[in-house]
């Protein structure tokens, strides 16, 4: 297997991430389930401090069929690349994150994005693919770093999907209180 691990990054945000202007944006929008507009803005944030583009938000992406839904699409030098965004932390404590709920997310967001790809529109779609996981435990983050490789001989991703695990403590991530 060619280093897969090339393919996983870990991330630490010591600090409140200063919003972008398309960040801002996602916030005045619906957006499709759950309390995640802050932690999906802080990622486009991130992403585009990074060097992304031309982000095509969550409930602007057409699909052929029903199906599981990306967070944002957007560009990074010229290919179109697919990114979930979601949060791991535990209860009670942010901190306190069980190996068989790192590994139950991971399985749940890969599958996801696996199907988003292969139902998004022409005109939207992507092969590469970022899960993006917030947390605030540097060993739940560890213990997705070291289990992404294995799940990936079990998905049919073509090689394509990339994790990016970026620490933070900033609560409003999780809370979705901004």
């Amino acid at each position: 297997m060619k280093n897969i691990y090339n393919r996983c990054k870990i991330s630490f945000c010591l600090q409140a991430v200063k919003l972008c202007e398309k960040a801002k944006e996602t916030l005045q929008i619906p957006n499709a389930g759950g309390n995640s507009e802050y932690s999906e803005a802080v990622s486009i944030s991130l992403f585009r401090s990074i060097g992304y583009y031309s982000f095509v938000l969550e409930n602007q992406v057409k699909y052929c069929l029903h199906s599981k839904m990306i967070d944002f699409v957007s560009y990074y030098k010229t290919k179109r690349v697919g990114v979930s965004v979601t949060r791991l932390f535990g209860f009670p404590g942010y901190r306190n994150i069980p190996f068989e709920e790192v590994n139950r997310l991971l399985r749940k967001k890969i599958y996801g994005l696996v199907v988003a790809r292969n139902c998004v529109a022409k005109y939207h779609r992507f092969i590469n693919c970022v899960l993006h996981i917030f947390t605030p435990s540097i060993d739940a983050a560890l213990v997705a770093y070291h289990l992404f490789p294995q799940l990936m001989q079990e998905y049919d991703t073509g090689n394509k999907v990339y994790l990016l695990v970026t620490v933070t403590c900033d609560s409003s991530v999780y809370t979705n209180n901004y």
